[in-house]
């Protein structure tokens, strides 16, 4: 049971849990406190069940201390410092780095979407705010938005990176 648990039950927890707090960085550019806590534990339950709590907690700890300092100088939001820091508890100390790794070459990606989509999303916004007066669906209303702010070069739901990064790293460890 316990295999079972570490293998599959708190990796798709918290996959799911990334995904949302991925949907709602896109939607809203906030990411609820509720899903870092919850991924935490997570990553604390699976720490304490492969045997490596401290080294985890120091990982977690040092990502939230220099995450803090960045979102000071406004560099991040501070869901994303919260989110990073949780995210290092999911993985096995070692792998941080490459966690790390992953989330940074995630987020230059999108960011490089974000930068060829911007001149694109500069001529459609004529249309784009004539489209905004009719009732849209959620997802529509999120479209609508998110192409108004890649036309403004406004902030990156790095939340997306985040959990993309992760889970990427996540299920490389189950394959392993």
């Amino acid at each position: 049971m316990v295999a079972l648990s570490t293998q599959f039950l708190l990796p798709f927890a918290s996959m799911v849990l990334l995904l949302a707090a991925a949907a709602t960085d896109l939607a809203w550019r906030i990411i609820p406190n509720r899903i870092p806590v919850l991924v935490a534990s997570l990553g604390l339950v699976s720490q304490f069940i492969i045997g490596d709590p401290i080294w985890s907690m120091i990982g977690a700890t040092t990502a939230f201390a220099i995450c803090a300092v960045l979102w000071r100088l406004h560099v991040i939001g501070g869901g994303d410092v919260k989110l990073l820091a949780a995210v290092a508890l999911c993985v096995p100390p070692a792998n941080l780095l490459g966690l790390y790794m992953a989330i940074a070459m995630t987020g230059t990606g999108l960011g490089l979407i974000y930068l060829a989509l911007r001149p694109v999303m500069r001529r459609l916004a004529p249309r784009l705010r004539a489209g905004l007066s009719k009732p849209a669906t959620l997802g529509q209303r999120i479209m609508r938005v998110e192409f108004w702010r890649i036309g403004r070069g406004r902030s990156l739901p790095y939340g997306i990176a985040i959990a993309v990064g992760t889970l990427t790293v996540i299920f490389q460890g189950i394959h392993q």
